[in-house]
């Protein structure tokens, strides 16, 4: 069987590239990099999308009226009506490239952001700089994710957070309403938009520039609470980082000097196992399979990890169509072998 084919194959692990240096993982750390100026670049370049949202706010309230008089059967000059679809274009083009232009700035700010977490003494982390900023762009993830990465952000840059701190850990709770609020102003802006590509109908059409309204008026929540959070977060990692310099900062930096990266022949054999795992839960009574699965963790781990797979083979077909449970459960008893050596 093809490998590229074989569902069971163990997964390709690259988290540790080779010739990583080894030594405390504090040394890998990338210094601080105070995000002030990227904060206020973008907290300008928002408050600019607000100021357009208002003005949109302005323009759909306007049309309404047009069309609410169009509708009653009043008469509406051809004028009127090229004046208000020439001025809702207009300013909704100047609006859309301020957006794309502060979502550029925002993202730079939250990848400078991000990237200081670890050298705050945040260690302990889910995302990365870089998958922050991508998860705004991946369908699905996008609902969710950028909310999450935030409240990782504002956690690990909060001096309440650092043992021995007198401070007390601020909530993030501004995070969850301002994402709740974008949420809605994107859903909104979506659906009006359709609104005012399917149909001429003037029922139809103010109904669209009421959400429309709905969804600035939500977006423009959003900003003014993303704005306090980029706040927040800016102070938070300048008075964090300061903290840090401190005698009491400086013996819980000292702290993280014991933690030592992970030695090659720990990480195969951590790789090793997962990957056992991994085929553990997806083999269940087809056993035909397990020679390509053993051949492809040959191939990833070298012939050394051949004895161990060939015990579990043999217990396996002993097995048979037995519940995936059992198949784990020998998994895990085969770790107790001796762990692989490098190939």
């Amino acid at each position: 069987m093809d490998d590229a084919a074989n569902p069971y194959r163990s997964p390709t692990v690259t988290d540790t590239p080779p010739g990583t240096p080894q030594g405390r993982l504090v040394d890998q750390i990338k210094p601080f990099l105070p995000g002030t100026r990227l904060a206020t670049v973008a907290s300008v370049l928002i408050a600019i999308v607000m100021l357009l949202e208002i003005v949109l706010v302005g323009v759909s309230l306007l049309a309404i009226s047009v069309l609410t008089r169009y509708a009653a059967g009043e008469p509406v000059a051809d004028t009127e009506f090229d004046f208000v679809n020439r001025l809702s274009m207009g300013v909704t083009g100047i609006h859309q490239v301020a957006f794309l232009v502060s979502g550029v700035a925002f993202l730079n700010w939250i990848y400078r952001a991000h990237r200081n977490l670890p050298s705050l003494g945040a260690l302990e982390l889910t995302y990365t700089p870089g998958w922050t900023v991508a998860y705004f762009f991946i369908p699905i993830l996008n609902l969710f994710r950028p909310y999450q990465a935030v409240v990782e952000i504002m956690q690990g840059s909060d001096p309440g957070n650092v043992p021995g701190s007198e401070r007390t850990a601020s909530d993030t709770q501004p995070a969850g309403w301002w994402w709740t609020c974008w949420l809605i102003a994107s859903f909104g802006s979506t659906i009006a938009s359709r609104m005012f590509l399917l149909t001429a109908d003037p029922a139809t059409l103010i109904a669209a520039n009421w959400i429309d309204i709905a969804a600035s008026i939500s977006s423009i929540v959003s900003g003014v609470l993303v704005l306090r959070i980029m706040r927040r977060i800016d102070k938070n990692q300048l008075t964090r980082h300061e903290y840090l310099q401190s005698e009491a900062g400086a013996a819980f930096l000292a702290s993280l000097d014991t933690r030592e990266l992970e030695s090659e022949p720990a990480r195969l054999e951590r790789q090793f196992v997962e990957a056992l795992l991994y085929g553990a839960d997806l083999i269940d009574d087809r056993v035909h399979y397990y020679p390509d699965w053993a051949a492809s963790m040959t191939r990833e781990f070298g012939a050394e990890v051949e004895p161990r797979l060939e015990e579990i083979f043999q217990l396996a077909q002993q097995i048979g169509r037995q519940p995936r449970d059992q198949w784990r459960t020998l998994v895990e008893a085969s770790l107790d072998s001796a762990a692989p050596s490098q190939p």
